[in-house]
């Protein structure tokens, strides 16, 4: 019965863990400004990337400029190669998965009838919320 008690308070305790260690969601942005700022946006970039990271090499110890014999420091290099990489294999490899609500698009449309079937056309007049996932 005791093994059984520690087997049980084992499992509860690596729960609590989880739990707790879980990163709380990100704060949702409303759809208006989403699409605001979405437009602005200019994409990813392994050269910004990478350039940021050799910036902050030195705060790691790392040294970014010539080698003391003159050379051409290859650290440098090697993080713009890791940076294409990643940027290459996000924009060729990752997959967004978007969901439209049912009922979230509202259509404002016109149209005559005469008896017969009615073909209208309208707009979208709200920005739906769109949930996704990266893969």
């Amino acid at each position: 019965m005791l093994e059984t008690m520690d087997w049980i308070t084992e499992i509860t305790d690596s729960l609590t863990d989880v739990l707790n260690n879980a990163r709380p969601p990100m704060q949702k942005v409303p759809a208006l400004p989403l699409q605001a700022e979405a437009n602005q946006r200019k994409g990813l970039s392994a050269t910004d990337i990478a350039s940021r990271i050799i910036d902050r090499l030195p705060d790691a110890g790392i040294p970014t400029g010539p080698n003391p014999d003159g050379s051409k420091n290859i650290v440098n290099d090697f993080v713009k190669i890791i940076c294409e990489e990643f940027v290459d294999a996000i924009k060729r490899d990752s997959l967004v998965l978007l969901t439209i609500p049912s009922g979230s698009i509202k259509i404002t449309a016109t149209g005559g009838n005469v008896g017969g079937p009615v073909e209208s056309t309208g707009q979208n007049w709200n920005f739906p919320e769109m949930k996704g996932v990266v893969q």
